[in-house]
């Protein structure tokens, strides 16, 4: 026999058993990076929103409610899923953003990842920012 026929159908074999976990690695590489950019997006989203209620306290010409937090750390981070978002104030927004007030903004977001089969489909990302209110 050729040596050339004797190993014929081993470089097909060789590629369907490796490219599975070749595809694997990438797409788990591409998963992980998805996840720390969001973490990134959504840090910086907090940030903003923490500076968002320094100015807008109580006291403010135009003091902002909860709600309007919201919809600054979601305009912030266009790219989430506003369903998956929780962001609250402690102590609650409404009663102490007088100024001089000193809150903490907590912020919660579900990041899903691409793979169901994983021991754990999701990550539950939490940041939190000091706020002092100035006006």
């Amino acid at each position: 026999m050729n040596p050339r026929q004797a190993h014929r159908g081993s470089v097909l074999l060789e590629t369907l058993v490796l490219l599975p976990v070749f595809l694997l690695l990438v797409f788990g590489v591409l998963d992980f990076a998805r996840l720390l950019w969001t973490d990134l997006v959504l840090r910086h989203a907090l940030a903003e929103t923490g500076r968002y209620a320094m100015v807008h306290g109580s006291a403010a010409p135009t003091p902002a409610s909860l709600a309007d937090l919201r919809n600054v750390y979601l305009a912030a981070s266009r790219s989430i899923d506003e369903a998956q978002l929780t962001l609250q104030s402690i102590p609650d927004w409404d009663t102490a953003s007088a100024p001089g007030a000193q809150l903490r903004l907590e912020a919660s977001y579900e990041f899903q990842f691409l793979w169901d089969f994983l021991p754990a489909p999701s990550v539950t990302l939490t940041h939190e920012v000091l706020v002092d209110v100035t006006q």
